[in-house]
């Protein structure tokens, strides 16, 4: 098989669906298939692709019925002898569907967060003339898409992100200062990953433990956090470290992860801690119980409840042996049920029956 993945995000930043396409891609490859990408030259994903064993192809996608780009695609979809497409926006899907006419190719779209299916024409257009299915990353994605009456449920699959063990092995730490406690938050720096409540509750954690030590991996957005920190009397208990393109090092330094999102469709950065054997502290939102379990791998609090998260926080930091407890749990629990080579295998299960 030879899937082609199209992703015309802009920047340099990897992040969630971004990694789950290079991560697939590398997992199909190994299994014998092929993988191909569609996206900018800029882009993060355009200089990354190689090192995955994916072959990378420009592509700009100006807008939604841009015919030039739907050409172009239709020769790479020919040439290239594409067995399946999976685009991540509507924009990239949409071009795809006037690319493929009469070629028989299934068409995918990978949608990550609860809110991207909605019960409004423009979704109900979109996905009724394009006909694609939707892969989602958790249960809970897919319940809130099929909450559009029109979605018929049997379009959108579930599939799970997945990790390959041997990438969790020993890993060299990131040098960092001494601490009582490294708490490591990785997402964008945006409001929906909660990055406001994060802030607000590490004020009372520093209130009650001085000497932890907060770090944020991310790109900046619109918001000024870094004012926010000022203003609660926290700036010296946070760094701002930026985007990195692997955690892993940071997870390895650190003593725990955080998610406060306000709502996620699974977050790859809690399976990742999982799989480094962290113990997580996250927000009870979207798709992330499916990970994370409560009390089990790590502890699930209300999202925007600063309190809540402050005391889990103050929970483990206090306890260490309970927060390796759940470390191990979840190490055990990511190497189990969530293997980046099943969820390879399936996918490639959904094709042929997908094809007309």
């Amino acid at each position: 098989m030879h899937l082609l993945f199209i992703n015309h995000s802009k920047g340099s930043g990897i992040y969630g669906i971004e990694q789950w396409m290079l991560r697939m891609g590398r997992e199909l490859v190994r299994q014998g298939h092929c993988a191909s990408i569609a996206c900018r030259a800029e882009s993060g994903l355009f200089e990354a692709a190689p090192e995955f064993g994916i072959e990378p192809h420009a592509l700009p996608i100006r807008s939604a019925m841009e015919l030039a780009a739907a050409l172009r695609l239709r020769k790479l979809l020919v040439s290239g002898h594409i067995n399946a497409v999976i685009g991540k926006t509507y924009k990239g899907v949409r071009v795809a569907a006037m690319a493929r006419i009469g070629l028989g190719i299934p068409l995918f779209c990978r949608r990550g967060n609860p809110l991207d299916v909605r019960n409004t024409l423009r979704h109900r257009l979109t996905l009724g003339l394009t006909g694609a299915r939707i892969i989602a990353p958790s249960q809970a994605v897919k319940n809130s898409f099929c909450e559009a009456p029109w979605l018929n449920p049997e379009r959108v699959h579930v599939l799970r992100h997945g990790i390959d063990p041997a990438e969790y092995g020993d890993v060299a730490p990131q040098a960092v200062s001494g601490c009582e406690a490294l708490i490591l938050f990785a997402g964008r720096l945006a409001p929906v990953k909660g990055v406001d409540v994060l802030l607000s509750a590490w004020a009372e954690v520093i209130r009650e433990r001085p000497n932890a030590r907060l770090v944020l991996l991310g790109s900046k957005e619109a918001v000024d956090y870094e004012g926010m920190a000022k203003a609660l009397g926290i700036q010296d208990t946070v760094a701002w470290a930026g985007y990195k393109k692997d955690i892993r090092p940071w997870l390895a330094a650190a003593d725990l992860l955080v998610m406060p999102s306000r709502t996620e469709g699974a977050g790859l950065a809690a399976l990742e801690a999982m799989a480094m054997g962290r113990a997580v502290v996250a927000s009870r939102a979207g798709g992330i119980p499916e990970y994370v379990r409560d009390n089990d791998c790590g502890l699930l609090v209300e999202p925007e409840n600063p309190g809540a998260l402050a005391r889990a926080l103050l929970r483990l930091i206090a306890n260490p042996d309970e927060r390796a407890r759940m470390g191990q749990a979840g190490r055990r629990r990511a190497f189990s049920e969530f293997s980046l080579a099943a969820s390879a295998r399936t996918l490639i299960s959904w094709i042929q029956p997908a094809r007309t």
